[in-house]
């Protein structure tokens, strides 16, 4: 890939089509290692030499990913923030602001994920994520103390979306509350659902 890159600056058509399919397959290269200060690199590269390009806004949020996953939560929210900032009109603005939900999940910093998680629900209602969404909300909202909360959007959840493969989870958090309650024939109807 750096060939390509290398030895054929001089040619329009290389470096349009093929330099930034290099440059993005570096990246994946990169972060399949584990090899953050190299994908830090080349993602650099990729956002100066090709940013109108697809593979800006991907390699971006690819690279936020692995950072939150393999580095720190906080500095992946600062490259999910920067990607927010660059392409605010992007289609994968939904998932680069889930990440930035569960990147405060990683850290347990529980207020500040409800926050995002509430922000994001309220933001992309139709988003074919809101399931995966509510569920961390109502789970982060349980880790944060709010039980309350909890139950209220686990019950919800399980009405909105019952055939969602996440709803017997949520189920049975319902059961396990009527249970930690010691009320245990709501507990055991719950259970059984």
């Amino acid at each position: 890939n750096r060939g390509v890159l290398a030895e054929y600056r001089s040619l329009a058509r290389v470096q349009s089509e093929l330099a930034p399919r290099a440059r993005f397959q570096m990246l994946q290269a990169s972060l399949e290692t584990q090899d953050l200060a190299a994908g830090h690199e080349v993602i650099e590269a990729i956002l100066n030499e090709f940013p109108p390009s697809g593979y800006a806004q991907r390699g971006l949020l690819l690279f936020a990913q692995a950072m939150d996953e393999i580095g720190d939560p906080a500095e992946a929210r600062q490259v999910f923030t920067k990607f927010l900032t660059l392409f605010p009109n992007d289609p994968l603005r939904p998932e680069a602001e889930l990440a930035v939900a569960r990147s405060f999940e990683r850290q347990r910093d529980w207020p500040g994920a409800v926050a995002k998680y509430d922000e994001w629900v309220s933001a992309f209602p139709t988003n074919s994520n809101l399931p995966r969404a509510e569920y961390r909300r109502a789970l982060a909202n349980f880790m944060a103390d709010r039980e309350t909360n909890a139950l209220i959007l686990f019950t919800n959840f399980i009405a909105r979306f019952p055939t969602n493969e996440l709803a017997a989870r949520a189920q049975e958090w319902v059961g396990d509350f009527y249970f930690r309650a010691s009320e245990f024939d709501d507990a055991q109807r719950n259970y059984q659902f």
